[in-house]
């Protein structure tokens, strides 16, 4: 309750109804996947100085592991968390913005990285969400198409990216893979 009430003197109602909008969406991810993901990454050929995209960054837990060299934008939609993402990265772009409003300038990133968020809500997207994918689905979907020829997109998703019945999440995904 003491929280609540400090948090009232400084958020208004618009800080409340982005936090509502966010929460259900918003997951931790454990440092050990981080690292085991950008880890991957280098495996894979992404340059240390690359041009990396991570979509619904959050605080910034992806961009906190990303090589020094590395030129980082994050994406996220709620102010308040993005403002810490900018605030303890100051070298990242950070758009706070819905994915389904970013869109790509230049050549594409070199690498995406992240825990995209899950929900079965679709986001209008009419760029890059004509298929109305999921909101996971959908992030998969844009974050391959953001991604230049030979790059790599390494995210965290649930099992039901794969194993969900319906093969059309599957068949588009691919198309871009």
């Amino acid at each position: 309750e003491v929280e609540r009430e400090a948090l009232n003197e400084v958020w208004g109602d618009a800080e409340w109804r982005a936090a509502r909008r966010t929460v259900l969406n918003a997951h931790y991810t454990n440092p050990e996947y981080v690292d085991a993901m950008w880890q991957a990454l280098g495996q894979l050929g992404v340059p240390a100085s690359g041009q990396v995209l991570a979509p619904g960054c959050g605080s910034g837990n992806f961009i906190d592991a990303a090589p020094a060299a590395t030129t980082m934008t994050g994406v996220e939609l709620d102010p308040t968390t993005a403002k810490i993402a900018q605030f303890t990265h100051p070298d990242a772009t950070i758009l706070n913005e819905s994915f389904a409003d970013t869109l790509l300038s230049g050549d594409g990133f070199d690498a995406v990285i992240g825990n995209v968020p899950f929900a079965q809500t679709v986001l209008h997207d009419p760029a890059y969400n004509q298929a109305g994918l999921s909101l996971h689905n959908h992030f998969i979907a844009k974050s391959l198409r953001m991604t230049k020829p030979g790059g790599v997109v390494a995210v965290m998703s649930s099992r039901w990216t794969m194993d969900a019945r319906s093969e059309r999440a599957r068949r588009e995904i691919a198309k871009y893979g």
